[in-house]
């Protein structure tokens, strides 16, 4: 399939799949591009490099109510309260960051980098 354009196009298929359709339309790192049979169309040597996993497992489960924050956002009397004690108080669920806490480590013996 082939597809034209009379103006620019924005491309946006993500971390992974945006630099492989990219390459897939010859734009990339020349070399690469021909050793799988790739017209080069734009040689951006940087195309494709310096990918990284997000390394994370999400899990959801099924429980019993117990006064999390989703809980209280899905419930507008609830939120109310809840914000009118923020602006009062400075303090509760709503006084706390998304992520309270985040590590980068090196797990494997002689690792130049953090690899989770």
């Amino acid at each position: 399939m082939e597809f034209h354009a009379a103006r620019e196009v924005v491309l946006s298929a993500g971390a992974i799949a945006t630099p492989k359709l990219l390459m897939l339309s010859g734009i990339g790192d020349g070399a690469a591009l021909g050793a799988f049979g790739i017209e080069t169309r734009v040689h951006s040597a940087g195309v494709g490099k310096n990918l990284q996993d997000h390394l994370i497992a999400r899990l959801a489960f099924r429980t019993r109510p117990a006064g999390t924050v989703n809980e209280i956002m899905a419930n507008p009397l609830r939120l109310g309260w809840t914000a009118l004690g923020y602006a009062l108080r400075r303090s509760g669920p709503l006084a706390v960051g998304a992520t309270e806490a985040t590590a980068f480590a090196r797990v494997t013996p002689g690792a130049e980098e953090a690899e989770v």
